[in-house]
């Protein structure tokens, strides 16, 4: 039965004069599962007014931050993971490096494996080719995409020039 059709308080389900479950229009407006479930629910003894709250913050407002940080613990719950202590305290070091947030939110979404590259196209179901489209060598991956592909170790070698850099810390972006 549709719920729309009903008042937007909840009250009009319980005894009335009192701050219990009308368990007998409850079972008749909803599914037995959900009557079940209803009832179950525990109700305040006081006649509190019904407030919005947002339950993955701590003051109960609706946020971006709050809903990203639900969906990501959900998401590892359903996984059957969770993010380890030192995960936790890495991406709270790269929120809190003084850079442009433009800055901070490309790095994200290449740890997340979140940039447009090829193989990640293809692995959301587009139809193209699997090959880096500047060297159509490999598959373009975002290590090959910044590191590995030859078009992007010229722009690296023209920003260490430019920079004046002479030396990098020995990495193996291949893998």
């Amino acid at each position: 039965m549709p719920h729309e059709t009903f008042s937007k308080s909840i009250n009009f389900l319980f005894l009335q004069g009192t701050r219990e479950w009308n368990s007998t229009l409850v079972h008749i407006i909803f599914e037995d599962e959900e009557a079940r479930i209803i009832c179950c629910i525990p109700l305040p003894r006081r006649d509190i007014p019904d407030q919005w709250y947002w339950k993955d913050s701590k003051d109960g407002i609706f946020t971006v931050r709050s809903c990203y940080r639900g969906l990501v613990k959900a998401t590892a719950e359903e996984e059957g993971q969770g993010i380890s202590v030192q995960a936790q305290m890495q991406w709270k070091l790269l929120w809190k490096v003084d850079v442009p947030p433009k800055y901070k939110h490309f790095i994200w979404r290449c740890c997340k494996d979140m940039l447009p590259t090829t193989s990640a196209l293809c692995r959301r179901g587009m139809d193209i080719p699997n090959e880096c489209p500047c060297c159509c060598y490999e598959e373009e991956t975002i290590i090959r995409a910044l590191f590995g592909c030859e078009k992007s170790q010229v722009v690296w070698t023209t920003c260490m020039h430019f920079f004046e850099i002479h030396t990098l810390p020995d990495n193996d972006f291949d893998g």
